[in-house]
């Protein structure tokens, strides 16, 4: 026969909780194979676009000739070291980044708009800030050729790979949105 003592040893009296069942539920698994090349080819431009940020968005040469010795120099800033433009890249980037997982991925969350319009509009301002990078160069279009002395600033390959990242943004959204929706 069982006390009493046993029953509210049982039932969690004495000020004490029963052990805690290990849950049983899982998280629910992510398909990936369910997301479409459109959110591939938006989500990894975006993906490229921000790493491009700090690669190598100008560089600066300069050469001078004194008789038979001669000296140059180089040096090379990265996107990210170039001004608040690039940053706001950056920022835009982790955007469109984040309004794809958001759709994919977090069913309970609805975003104002369609993901498609709000990676499109990032990958679109994108564009246009990475275009006025390529154009404003630090220092202004600086290029000095005299007789002995050569200085230039242009653009590196960062750059141009943070335009190609943020058309392949805008590619990826466009071809979202005439994607028939499930």
């Amino acid at each position: 026969m069982r006390s009493d003592d046993d029953r509210q040893h049982e039932s969690g009296e004495h000020g004490r909780e029963p052990p805690a069942r290990p849950s049983t539920t899982s998280a629910p698994s992510i398909d990936l194979s369910t997301v479409s090349r459109s959110v591939w080819i938006s989500a990894g431009g975006a993906l490229v676009l921000l790493i491009s940020v700090f690669l190598s968005w100008y560089t600066a040469t300069a050469s001078i000739k004194v008789a038979n010795v001669s000296q140059s120099f180089s040096a090379s800033e990265s996107g990210w070291n170039s001004g608040a433009a690039a940053k706001f890249v950056a920022l835009l980037a982790l955007i469109a980044l984040a309004a794809w997982v958001i759709e994919l991925f977090v069913p309970t969350v609805d975003l104002p708009f369609p993901g498609w319009m709000i990676v499109g509009a990032a990958g679109a301002i994108s564009v246009v800030f990475v275009l006025f990078k390529v154009v404003s160069k630090p220092g202004g279009n600086v290029s000095i050729d005299a007789p002995g002395i050569h200085a230039s600033v242009g653009t590196a390959y960062g750059v141009w790979i943070a335009l190609l990242a943020a058309i392949a943004v805008v590619v990826g959204a466009y071809l979202r949105m005439t994607e028939p929706q499930s």
